[in-house]
């Protein structure tokens, strides 16, 4: 539901005890009194002036928790969480027992956490909420919408309905979840009850609407259009228009309109629903490139809806493997996913094995470990397959090894039990490459950065080689994936480790020589079939088939795309076409009536078509042809230069936040800019780690191999790859990346310590989309999810250690640690410039000033007491 704060009861303003009464208690009733005229500004001010007049504990208490109710009421969300997570702390540390006071600060708490879509924090909250008061209406409602948006939807219409018999405002909970089921007949059912008992008549209206146009009632939403125009102007009125007329078949459907209303509505509000009707307009007006490109970048990963319609756009694309991905998470959020996507025949049976796979998760744990691993997951395990490209298969294997108990997901723990037998392979036909190297049994030549090496000696990190100019070392990373598997696969001796060669050909791109490799494997390895079979499906997205899959003409197909090949048709945008019609598709040229005639320009790109060098393509063909390097997009901006190879959408959605993240750093830095003269900052994003790879050997930086990226104070060009396989955290990296080149070209790096350095540069990952544009909000959800887990479990990097530790360290020995170190590097500077203590604050300005000219300086001479500091910083960390 979508306002619930605004219809949350007043709450009653307790008194502090305080050592000026007078003054105390005259600023805590005009404060009271301003709350209860809806002047927050005033309320808020008048309780930070109460808070300077008397900081006792437990006094100030009652200050701050009303102060953060005021807070979350301007929609300030994080010195709000800070404030009650305050509150609560001094209640808890002195063991005083308030349960009115505390049951509202926690509530309000708990409802700013679902404004944020962190539902399981919101939901362990009210689980404190219903202990300190069972039964309590609101905390009910809240806990059975969290419920819903866990995924847990069964359980979440059980309680709303039988609350909704004495409580009418579960109406504005429960058409949420109906909506998710996909019962839109229930929807307006509730609808009308709602109407009726008065309850959040303007939402259920909107809801109206949607419902009648999910059920094709079109002249019926438009009924309910007109009625809420007729009532006061609320948010809900444009929601409730943008939805008909961006559904197809409404007589004033128009897509141009719809889009740009829409991009006007994301740019001005944080709800949801406008990226949700985006999506939804895209897709269906077929504009599947479109609508993949917006929402794998815009969307967050926690919203059903969105998840729902880029998976479906992906899967129309045939990007199975993605699809499959997205649309498994969807299916986390949603057991009724498959009644949204029976309506486009074909995906409901592309979903059946995914909810088989989801079915299976949710026998394990579905509290707060699991929430916790689905938001760190990606992270951790890219940290351990960039070991896996630099050929470091032990260490990869090891850290596989450590993460496996710490799973509580059935489904995460079998990929990494299958990743783990692989790499394990790939380990031990490095072993016996060394060995053979050692025995001087092979002689191994290899071009490596323009120079012809020949390999002398070698460990499982690296070789020694002798050149025309001398010798030398270089991390096996140096090498090319198939100059490695030419070396490695001779010496294998196991059909195991020639199929895990195989599969890291696979993994770096090379398929057709991976397939090869793997189908010689198998002969005389019978039981490696159904292993091959899983391999394929895991690799190509789809289920594999009855009787498992065959080769044709070294590629693994299905039986049913093996009979079409043998005909002679090829795969072309979805479908099966001779070789003559592909061609003709490829001029643009479209079939009416049996005949070929020249295609509308404006149809084409909306079905995916693009033109390169006067030649049209399909979006599969041209993705490929824009993923190399030489051929990658380039885009130039204000204030940067953009090559990346990782799509065209990618290279827009750059140049669009890189201009706006331009602006947030001069304003970090106190409007200084960069004096670069003609000269542009330039980012290079690479799609892949190969592209990455060859960037650091050509520049000689081996240190950087294992990392996301990196920027170099004697370079305007920063680099960056596609680490964990998200574009949405490529963005991060990217904007992390020109954060460090912009400290660069204004201040002295050479003192800065290295927490701080990636602190700074972590703060400008928290971003979001706003319409064409972009918003900051210096909020790095990943980060936060490792940062306040550790926190939780008395298991972070203590203040010290963290001010001792080194970053590049980090990543090239202990891949989990420095994720943490990086989530705590950002979590402490976030603390540090969001915080509302004035003293750390202003310690922070100064410790940051003082470190700008290039002094070294530790953060203990601006802010002594470093025990207070850790404990504040902790109790905000774990509030938020």
């Amino acid at each position: 539901m979508r306002c619930a704060l605004a219809a949350a009861a007043l709450f009653g303003f307790a008194l502090p005890c305080t050592a000026d009464p007078d003054k105390a208690v005259q600023l805590c009733n005009e404060a009271a009194a301003a709350f209860a005229a809806n002047d927050f500004e005033t309320a808020e001010r008048k309780f930070s002036e109460a808070i300077k007049e008397d900081s006792r504990e437990p006094d100030v208490a009652v200050l701050y928790g009303n102060r953060g109710m005021a807070r979350g009421k301007l929609g300030r969300n994080v010195p709000a969480l800070e404030d009650l997570g305050r509150a609560l702390d001094v209640l808890r540390r002195l063991r005083i027992s308030d349960p009115e006071a505390s049951r509202d600060w926690m509530m309000f708490r708990c409802m700013i956490l679902t404004q944020l879509s962190r539902w399981q924090e919101a939901l362990d909250g009210i689980e404190e909420v219903l202990k300190l008061c069972p039964g309590d209406t609101e905390a009910l409602r809240v806990r059975a919408w969290a419920h819903a948006n866990l995924g847990r939807v069964d359980e979440s219409l059980k309680d709303l309905k039988a609350q909704m018999v004495s409580d009418p405002y579960v109406a504005g909970f429960l058409v949420d979840v109906q909506f998710l089921q996909g019962d839109f007949e229930g929807v307006l059912a509730t609808c009308e009850e709602g109407v009726r008992r008065d309850a959040y008549v303007d939402q259920m209206m909107r809801y109206r609407v949607m419902a009648e146009c999910e059920l094709g009632r079109l002249d019926d939403a438009l009924k309910h259009v007109r009625v809420l125009q007729d009532r006061a102007y609320t948010p809900e009125i444009p929601f409730a228009q943008y939805y008909l007329l961006s559904t197809p078949g409404y007589f004033k459907y128009n897509f141009a309109e719809s889009t740009r209303l829409l991009n006007e509505l994301e740019a001005r509000t944080d709800l949801i629903l406008a990226l949700q009707f985006h999506g939804r307009l895209l897709f269906l007006a077929e504009h599947f490139v479109e609508c993949r490109d917006l929402l794998s970048t815009h969307a967050p990963r926690s919203d059903f809806l969105c998840l729902f319609w880029l998976g479906a756009a992906q899967w129309k694309l045939e990007q199975f493997v993605e699809a499959r991905a997205t649309l498994t998470d969807a299916r986390r959020l949603n057991p009724y996913i498959t009644a949204w996507a029976k309506r486009f025949p074909g995906l409901d049976a592309f979903l059946a094995p995914i909810d088989e796979t989801i079915t299976a998760e949710k026998g394990g744990d579905t509290g707060r470990r699991l929430r916790y691993e689905l938001a760190t997951h990606l992270l951790s395990v890219a940290e351990i397959e960039t070991l896996v490209r630099r050929y470091e298969f032990a260490r990869a294997a090891g850290e596989y090894g450590k993460l496996l108990p710490s799973l509580v997901s059935p489904v995460r723990k079998k990929e990494v039990e299958t990743r783990l037998a692989e790499v394990k392979g790939m380990a031990a036909a490095l072993d016996k490459l060394v060995l053979a190297i050692n025995a001087k049994k092979v002689k191994l030549n290899v071009k490596v950065a323009g120079q012809d090496l020949a390999l002398v000696k070698s460990d499982n990190r690296a070789f020694e080689f002798t050149f025309s100019k001398g010798s030398g070392k270089f991390p096996w990373a140096y090498l090319d994936p198939l100059d490695f598997f030419r070396f490695a696969n001779p010496q294998a001796t196991t059909p195991e480790e020639h199929f895990a060669l195989g599969v890291l050909l696979w993994d770096v791109g090379e398929a057709k020589a991976a397939q090869q490799n793997i189908e010689n494997a198998s002969k005389g390895a019978a039981n490696l079939k159904g292993t091959i079979d899983n391999l394929v499906a895991r690799k190509r997205g789809v289920a594999a088939p009855k009787g498992g899959f065959v080769l044709y003409k070294g590629t693994y197909v299905t039986p049913e795309e093996k009979t079409n090949l043998e005909k002679g048709l090829v795969r072309y945008q979805g479908k099966w076409a001779t070789p003559a019609d592909k061609e003709k598709l490829a001029k643009g040229l479209i079939q009416v009536g049996g005949k070929w005639v020249d295609g509308e320009e404006a149809k084409l790109l909306a079905a995916g078509y693009r033109k390169y060098k006067d030649q049209w393509m399909g979006a599969e063909e041209y993705e490929a042809l824009r993923s190399k390097w030489d051929t990658a997009n380039e885009v130039e901006t204000e204030h940067f230069k953009i090559r990346t190879n990782a799509g065209e959408g990618f290279s827009k959605d750059l140049a669009a936040l890189a201009e706006v993240a331009y602006g947030e750093l001069k304003t970090f830095y106190d409007g200084r800019e960069p004096k670069l003269g003609k000269e542009k900052m330039t980012l290079f994003a690479f799609r892949a780690y190969e592209d990455y790879r060859r960037y650091c050997v050509e520049k000689k930086a081996e240190e950087h191999l294992n990392a996301a990226g990196f920027a170099s104070s004697d370079s305007n060009v920063v680099v960056g790859w596609n680490k964990t396989g998200s574009l949405w955290q490529l963005l991060q990296t990217m904007t992390h990346e020109a954060a460090h080149l912009f400290y660069f070209r204004i201040c002295s790096p050479s003192s800065i310590p290295s927490w701080h350095a990636e602190g700074m540069a972590t703060y400008f990952e928290g971003f979001k989309g706003a319409g064409a544009s972009w918003k900051f909000n210096y909020i790095s959800e990943s980060r936060l999810a490792f940062a306040r887990e550790a926190m939780l479990d008395k298991k972070q990097i203590s203040l010290a250690e963290l001010m001792a530790a080194d970053a590049l360290k980090l990543i090239n020995s202990d891949a989990s640690k420095a994720n943490l170190f990086y989530s705590e590097c950002w979590a402490l500077n976030y603390f540090l410039s969001q915080t509302d203590n004035a003293a750390y604050r202003d310690g922070y300005k100064a410790f940051r000033k003082a470190v700008e000219t290039g002094k070294p300086e530790a953060l203990s001479k601006f802010i002594p007491d470093q025990e207070k500091l850790e404990k504040d910083w902790t109790v905000f960390i774990t509030s938020q």
